[in-house]
């Protein structure tokens, strides 16, 4: 990449932005170097939401089909592997970076080059702090004092204990912050609205007046990971329609009317405090109430 004539570009559209039918070219790319001499370094940026369909896939092919000579980057908090999901179970290169591991320390070398411009400086210092804050970072020095405190020998039995507890504590975290109040929500709305379990961990929203559909809360419910909302059939329906404005994946004979991952920020057990300060209950409800809205004035159209 030749710095002097490099420039970036964000959410950079691909075409006019249309992703098409076969889902493997255009889109936007979230983050584009590129250079006059052909380079070009391809950034999809994972810190705070989902993989999407063949995402990672449409900025390979774009990269070929501009015969760019390029790197492309897969940025995540703990430098993940991408989801078949978005390479379309394709193979072809791309390099894992993380957040924890190689741009903060890479950031924090650069507050140290920085000493001699205190304002550049200091805006690198706090995008670290605000980095740390929302990717749940803890600073080495206070990781280490907390890992000696844990092994002293009056703790450790304490924190065994803890550890044994994880799965328990998962279930009741999930019932206390998320389940329960949301029961309670539909409830209120006084419209027949019944929260069951489902088979894989989830919880199905179901009224009476939908007939096979429900609303579908799941994914890997143990973990709260890769966790999605959408509008099921019970039976395979024969014919697609048109995909709700609050999900942007599908329809499939399955779901219809479409489905949403959960943003990612919100899909992770070990950061509690999305759950404790009801961030994915206040989201469940606001996405459930569209749903609702949304579908029961298509039922009479459509069903």
């Amino acid at each position: 990449m030749e710095a002097k004539t490099a420039k970036v570009e964000v959410e950079y559209v691909i075409g006019n932005g249309e992703i098409f039918d076969d889902g493997k070219r255009g889109g936007r790319i979230d983050i584009l170097l590129t250079d006059k001499k052909n380079n070009a370094i391809i950034i999809e940026n994972k810190i705070d939401a989902s993989d999407q369909k063949n995402q990672l896939l449409r900025y390979y092919n774009y990269a070929i089909d501009k015969k760019l000579s390029y790197d492309l980057i897969y940025l995540t908090k703990e430098g993940n592997k991408a989801s078949d999901y978005s390479t379309g179970k394709e193979k072809f290169d791309y390099k894992c970076i993380s957040y924890r591991n190689d741009i903060i320390p890479w950031l924090e070398s650069c507050e140290q080059i920085a000493t001699r411009y205190p304002l550049i400086r200091e805006t690198i210092h706090q995008y670290i702090i605000n980095l740390k804050d929302i990717l749940n970072i803890m600073d080495n020095k206070n990781e280490n004092a907390l890992l000696e405190l844990m092994l002293e020998k009056e703790n450790a039995y304490v924190i065994s204990d803890i550890l044994n507890l994880k799965n328990e504590w998962q279930k009741k975290l999930y019932d206390r912050y998320i389940w329960c109040p949301l029961k309670t929500h539909l409830q209120e709305k006084g419209e027949g609205f019944n929260l069951d379990e489902c088979d894989d961990e989830g919880r199905c929203i179901k009224n009476e007046l939908w007939g096979n559909y429900s609303i579908v809360i799941s994914g890997k419910a143990s973990a709260w990971k890769d966790m999605y909302i959408g509008l099921k059939s019970e039976k395979k329906t024969k014919e697609l329609y048109e995909r709700l404005t609050c999900f942007d994946q599908g329809p499939t004979k399955e779901w219809p009317y479409g489905w949403v991952y959960l943003p990612s920020h919100l899909g992770n057990w070990e950061k509690a405090e999305s759950i404790v300060n009801y961030e994915v209950l206040n989201y469940l409800k606001r996405m459930i109430d569209k749903i609702i809205e949304e579908f029961n004035s298509k039922i009479n159209q459509d069903i």
